[in-house]
């Protein structure tokens, strides 16, 4: 099966620690994608989509902290953003 999500150069935000952690979220979801399609259900349930979440929240932490130490003004927009994709992970 194919990825679902591809990365890309153009998707590099250019700063390499945060690079690495969104490539590690596409491999991690495409690794879910592929465990639910080729009949692995357990593994993707359990395995998986807590990998995910946990990997999820731990960039989502890290990126606020540089964000911040960057005096980014967009941040709390930034952070929002994480709120709602976080809540709509949740659901």
């Amino acid at each position: 099966m194919a990825d679902i999500v591809e990365w890309l150069d153009s998707d590099s935000v250019g700063i390499e620690d945060i690079d690495k952690d969104h490539q590690r979220l596409v491999l991690l979801a495409n690794a879910l994608v592929k465990s639910a399609f080729e009949g692995e259900k357990d593994k993707f349930l359990v395995q998986g989509l807590s990998e995910l979440l946990m990997f999820t929240e731990e960039h989502f932490t890290r990126e606020e902290k540089y964000l911040e130490q960057m005096a980014v003004p967009t941040l709390l927009e930034h952070k929002l953003q994480h709120k709602r994709l976080w809540i709509g992970s949740l659901n």
